[in-house]
């Protein structure tokens, strides 16, 4: 059971509403404004975020002692504002994800932690852990993977062209880095010697060469190879007054980084896109800014949040957003936000092409944020300070691929000045080194958009992006969010035939509770007249269990039955001479109908005492009864009792006090259903 402080949360009432009047008034075309909640609004100090490829947001970290993500997680979805929104769940891995590294998984959308502290959420130890942990879209799960080989904390992680994942550094990991396969198991790269490089979050990025370019805290840049038991290159060293563990970098461009410093003002461009990197120095920016975020945004500058004069401290804080433009290499001050950001805190580009800015603070800093805010940049407002007028994507395609040519349709009266790509960002310590942009060409034709991916597939690596349209204001729409995958080998020749390829974009949902496939048409020279589904309990490709013809999507009524086991599936393809593609992707999930919620809540004063009433919920296993959760802040609370039926009498409710409720339905299986309505009374 999660502790007292741990499980409360105060939820905002503040309206959600994107009107002027929710901003600070004097949010304009020039500096920006915000829309910033004076409640703490969140249910933990955010220090590790990232966006799913739904378009919501998983964050994890510390609680109200600033330092354990051992106990909860949460999943929160932006179309619900800043006053709600909030999924939190219980961390049932047994493993402290505090301080970790995490990306999204090219080809499942799953989200790969990797590594944490060895901390039993009573302390941290910082020591690094050698565990992996898996967050599942699907069903939005937290689950122990296969173990890596080194323990890692603050370690960084880099999707690779391929479906793999690059782990490098952390302390306990600072001899060898490692990759993560697509089955989830890693090998050690003993020949790619990282002893030399300071392990506290190296910035790694992927090269030209589908190998890494990264640099360490002291200005030190190197390249890994990936071949074989993998090789670490020297590429030279920057001054490290551009670097320090506080600075913070973002790639503005292909293999083009804007590192900002942690102990001074300035800031360097890092171009990577040759054999030896080229630096340039920027323009100073209004002030050091150590702890500071910078986040990628639609228009392809770079947007600063947060900091101080003096690291983790509340001396010369910079509230204001700043602005870089690589066209003038200028930086523009903006609106300020209402809290200090310093260690700790995070920025996420969301699908609206607003910024959410979050947590800051740990066990030692001045302060511990339970608090998020939201940036709206200037290309959202019009010239007398409201909200301009917005392009729409009014369809687009969900797959791309480097090199083709897409078509997107957009609002009749839009006229299109840009179509730029973002992949989708995840964000801790300063570090955001998954976004990566792209400008795209294109043509118009009527409502009809014709654009044209980069030949080059490294700077378009796989992954999730957000797709963007800006007009000739250069407002930007809002997010199209699609999807490149990982680069397969090609079809191999089986004797006079060639062997299909394998269905694509394998997703499973829930229909009726029952787990449903759906997938890519796969493709052969002779026809593909079947496809094959696979089913294991294990993270593998097990036996066949449906052959299915002329569909591609397929509900497996029987797995069903099982409520709880966590299922695998995978399909191949066959063709009209028997030959079998390889696998698809693996996805998981666990098939369960979770309880119907408590119908008509009600609380009414008996003999002085809240009572409360409710209908019954149904469930396929079984209701076994309801869980009530209470507080006297307003909130939902915690779980303050667990009862049998639909009307209960809180007996030790104290006289004149103000009681907040809310009842979950608890299945046989111990799945709670949706909360009801929050209700309040005063006993008397």
């Amino acid at each position: 059971m999660l502790p007292p402080a741990m499980r409360a949360f105060r939820q905002s009432v503040l309206t959600t509403a994107l009107s002027a009047a929710a901003i600070l008034a004097f949010a304009d075309n020039v500096h920006g404004g915000w829309n910033s909640p004076k409640a703490d609004n969140w249910p933990m100090n955010a220090l590790h975020v990232a966006l799913m490829p739904d378009g919501r947001v998983l964050s994890y970290g510390a609680g109200f002692n600033g330092a354990t993500a051992y106990f909860i997680y949460d999943v929160w979805d932006p179309a619900a504002g800043l006053g709600g929104g909030h999924l939190t769940l219980p961390n049932t891995t047994q493993t402290d994800i505090f301080c970790s590294n995490a990306a999204i998984i090219p080809g499942t959308g799953d989200i790969v932690i990797a590594g944490g502290d060895t901390g039993d959420g009573t302390i941290t130890t910082q020591l690094g852990i050698n565990r992996s942990t898996v967050f599942r879209s699907s069903d939005l799960s937290l689950e122990r993977g296969p173990d890596m080989n080194l323990g890692r904390w603050y370690g960084s992680v880099t999707p690779l062209l391929n479906g793999e994942v690059y782990i490098q550094g952390g302390k306990g990991g600072e001899s060898f880095p490692e990759v993560r396969r697509r089955d989830g198991t890693f090998r050690l790269l003993d020949g790619a010697v990282t002893s030399g490089i300071n392990w506290n979050y190296p910035r790694t990025f992927l090269a030209p060469d589908g190998g890494i370019f990264g640099f360490d805290n002291t200005g030190k840049m190197f390249s890994v190879s990936l071949a074989g038991a993998g090789a670490v290159t020297s590429k030279g060293r920057f001054d490290v007054s551009f670097a320090k563990n506080s600075s913070t970098v973002a790639m503005f461009a292909p293999y083009k980084l804007l590192q900002v410093s942690g102990a001074t003002s300035k800031a360097l461009i890092i171009d990577f896109s040759g054999p030896v990197p080229v630096l340039t120095e920027t323009s100073s920016l209004s002030s050091r800014r150590s702890w500071a975020n910078s986040t990628v945004l639609p228009n392809g500058r770079v947007l600063v949040t947060g900091g101080s004069e003096v690291p983790n401290t509340l001396t010369g804080v910079n509230n204001h957003a700043e602005i870089w433009d690589p066209q003038s290499n200028q930086w523009t001050l903006g609106a300020e936000a209402s809290r200090p950001r310093l260690y700790h805190s995070t920025a996420l580009l969301l699908p609206d092409a607003s910024v959410l800015v979050a947590g800051g603070g740990s066990g030692d800093a001045p302060l511990i944020n339970l608090h998020s805010e939201i940036y709206y940049p200037p290309y959202l407002y019009d010239v007398k300070g409201g909200f301009a007028a917005r392009p729409a994507i009014a369809q687009a395609p969900d797959l791309l691929a480097a090199g083709e040519s897409f078509q997107l349709s957009v609002g009749a009266a839009d006229t299109i000045s840009r179509v730029t790509l973002i992949r989708t960002g995840v964000a801790t310590h300063s570090i955001n080194n998954t976004q990566n942009f792209n400008e795209l060409g294109f043509a118009v034709d009527g409502r009809t958009v014709i654009a044209q991916m980069p030949a080059d597939p490294v700077s378009v690596p796989p992954g999730y992006y957000l797709l963007f349209v800006l007009n000739e204001a250069g407002v930007p729409s809002k997010a199209k969010i699609v999807r490149i995958d990982p680069q397969e080998s090609p079809p191999e020749p089986v004797g006079d035939s060639i062997r299909p390829t394998r269905p694509a974009s394998l997703t499973l949902a829930r229909s009726n509770g029952w787990a449903k496939l759906t997938w890519g048409a796969a493709s052969d020279n002779v026809g593909v007249v079947a496809y094959s589904i696979h089913r294991s309990t294990g993270s593998s490709v097990g036996h066949e269990v449906k052959r299915v013809s002329g569909t591609t999507t397929w509900t497996d009524t029987a797995a069903g039955a099982a409520e709880g086991t966590r299922y695998w599936y995978a399909v191949k393809a066959y063709d009209a001479k028997g030959n079998s593609s390889a696998a698809s992707p693996l996805k998981s999930i666990v098939p369960y109908r979770i309880p119907s919620p408590p119908a008509n809540f009600a609380l009414k004063i008996t003999s002085k005492k809240p009572q409360l009433n409710f209908t019954r919920s149904t469930d396929n296993v079984g209701v076994a009864g309801y869980n009530v959760y209470r507080s006297t802040d307003g909130s939902m609370g915690s779980l303050y009792a667990k009862i049998r039926g639909p009307g209960w009498i809180d007996s030790s409710a104290q006289a004149g006090k103000r009681y907040t409720y809310a009842v979950r339905a608890r299945d046989a299986a111990g799945y709670l259903s949706n909360p009801t309505g929050l209700k309040s009374v005063t006993s008397r």
